[in-house]
């Protein structure tokens, strides 16, 4: 049982997914077949990352963040100062 509750907690802390941005807010640009975006998404504190695109340009996806990461969105895009 305290496995269980402490698995729980675990995927509660680290659920969040999304886009890897740099510091300038931009989303972090990929090329697939490679591992690079897995390993810039773990060194962020992500589970694991791969490249994807969901709209045009790929970028690398990052799954298992913690709550409190910040990630790239089209809504929250700063970019170069947009």
């Amino acid at each position: 049982l305290f496995l269980l509750i402490s698995l729980s907690l675990l995927t509660a802390v680290y659920s969040k997914n999304g886009y890897l941005m740099d510091d300038n807010g931009c989303k972090i640009l990929c090329s697939v077949g490679t591992s690079f975006c897995d390993e810039a998404c773990k060194a962020k504190n992500a589970k694991y990352g791969y490249c994807y695109s969901h709209h045009v340009a790929l970028g690398c996806w990052c799954e298992g963040f913690p709550e409190d990461a910040a990630v790239w969105t089209p809504e929250t895009n700063t970019c170069n100062g947009k």
